[in-house]
């Protein structure tokens, strides 16, 4: 083989593996991640906890990257976490994710987190 058809041969392999990265990450995109329910079963299940989160040092890494991490955990519906004041509000289902399992995932991004109250409805 000459280069030219070397160069052609490994451009071609890229095109095709990146057509494949694309094509995956859209499937992904696409698909559902939480069961769907109707608008009133969600209310019945879903519930919402406060969480005091120690260890940030700022809202854009830390804070905004905690919620992008809750984001990809089934079972999270929302979280929102604020550097400033040191919470994390996170509504969920106890169905799919449990409470101790919500502070295992603050944790392991390297942070304490301690429980403030009881879920509510």
């Amino acid at each position: 083989m000459t280069n030219k058809s070397l160069q052609a041969l490994r451009v071609y392999i890229v095109f095709i593996a990146f057509t494949f990265y694309v094509g995956s990450i859209q499937a992904q995109s696409s698909s559902p991640k939480k069961p769907s329910q109707t608008t009133s079963k969600k209310s019945e299940v879903m519930k919402t906890v406060k969480v005091e989160v120690k260890g940030m040092s700022c809202q854009e890494g830390c804070a905004n990257g905690l919620d992008a991490t809750f984001k990809k955990v089934p079972g999270v519906i929302t979280s929102k976490t604020s550097f400033d004041n040191s919470l994390s509000e996170i509504t969920f289902d106890p169905s799919i994710i449990t409470e101790k399992e919500i502070v295992a995932v603050i944790q392991k991004r390297g942070f304490e987190a301690k429980l403030l109250n009881s879920p509510k409805k």
